[in-house]
């Protein structure tokens, strides 16, 4: 498991893929990443069963909750999507492993070939 600080998306240097922290409003993050040409979708999940239902609408896909089915839904992304979480924090004190294991899926289908995909946590 990666234990670096978590990689900061900073105006000088463009996004790409993986799990980024942000300090700014949802509406100043989301501005920005349109305006590098991304589609962005916020999540304000507090809980896992939230994060699963409001991924699944992002994407507009069904599928499972659990890791595995969020690998098959961020694989099939097809134009470049950042999703920001507001409420991330609630899930990392509730469940800090489990949080680890979901950034982990986001840092690996950042490397993957294909349309990236990009976490930003505010």
């Amino acid at each position: 498991m990666d234990r670096r600080p978590l990689r900061v998306v900073r105006a000088d240097r463009p996004v790409t893929g993986g799990v980024r922290r942000v300090v700014a409003t949802a509406e100043e993050a989301r501005r920005a990443l349109q305006d590098e040409g991304w589609r962005v979708a916020v999540l304000d999940a507090g809980s896992r069963a939230e994060l699963f239902a409001q991924l699944q609408r992002a994407l507009g896909r069904s599928g499972g909750a659990n890791l595995d089915a969020l690998w098959d839904l961020l694989r099939e992304v097809e134009t470049p999507l950042a999703l920001i979480w507001e409420s991330w924090a609630e899930v990392a004190a509730a469940d800090p492993g489990w949080f680890r294991r979901v950034l982990a899926v986001f840092e690996a289908r950042g490397g993957e070939p294909g349309e990236p995909v990009v976490l930003v946590l505010l």
